[in-house]
């Protein structure tokens, strides 16, 4: 399958995609920087290669970070091919049956997925999954979580998040088979969804710490998700909108 752009300018595989802009040292406050096209190990612990299974993925930049599966059964897999791939990128393959990576504790930085403020970035694209859930996104050791609920329609699902037991969700309709940039900012009341640069929703999510991520199913591997992951970024702080543009800007130019 091919995915669509939201740009049409080709990049080059570097860091550097979107031209002087560094995720780390452009905008305060990075606590993770997951990128499938670097710090992807297979079971020897060294760079995978296209098929194989992800033992650890490691935050890129300063963060000395990393989720990971010891199980060599509940592995996603590294994608590279053209067909898959976004804008020649590599993404993380889950199958909606067992993968999922994770780590129980937060990082240096602070407590990941922290409803008093942070801001999350993720290109993706969801598949179908005959699961009624289906997470790629939650906490390592308590709530937090960006869940997919599937909709009306087998072709669709809802997109929802909530930090804590009872609140509320901000809820959007994406379809399957179809690559998507989501900005999630976790701030309270305040908290907000932005689907493809367009704000979706804006209500109260809670705000439970997530104590530290996994990524793929839930903290214990249940309600796994079926998808593809290119790139998950995360930030201390309810970013500004100068902000947040500045790394939409960097993962489309360099996702297409």
């Amino acid at each position: 399958m091919r995915f669509g752009k939201l740009g049409s300018r080709s990049r080059p595989t570097t860091v550097a995609a979107a031209p002087g802009f560094d995720p780390q040292n452009d905008v305060a406050g990075l606590m993770v920087w997951f990128e499938a096209r670097y710090g992807v190990l297979n079971n020897a612990d060294a760079a995978a290669s296209n098929g194989e299974g992800i033992k650890t993925w490691n935050s890129q930049g300063d963060q000395v970070y990393s989720i990971a599966q010891a199980s060599s059964t509940l592995r996603p897999t590294l994608n590279t091919s053209p067909g898959v791939s976004f804008n020649g990128q590599s993404v993380l393959s889950f199958d909606g049956i067992d993968d999922y990576l994770i780590a129980t504790t937060n990082p240096a930085a602070g407590p990941i997925m922290d409803g008093a403020g942070t801001t999350t970035f993720m290109v993706w694209a969801p598949r179908d999954n005959n699961s009624h859930f289906n997470i790629p996104l939650s906490g390592g050791t308590s709530n937090g979580q960006l869940f997919f609920e599937n909709g009306e329609s087998v072709l669709d699902t809802s997109v929802n998040m909530m930090m804590g037991a009872g609140a509320n969700v901000l809820t959007s309709v994406y379809t399957y088979e179809t690559k998507y940039y989501t900005t999630l900012q976790f701030n309270g009341a305040s908290s907000k969804h932005w689907k493809n640069r367009v704000l979706v929703g804006t209500a109260n999510a809670g705000t439970n710490g997530s104590n530290g991520i996994s990524v793929g199913a839930l903290r214990t591997g249940g309600e796994p998700f079926k998808g593809y992951l290119a790139a998950l970024l995360i930030y201390n702080g309810a970013l500004d909108a100068a902000e947040i543009a500045l790394v939409e800007d960097y993962l489309v130019l360099t996702y297409g």
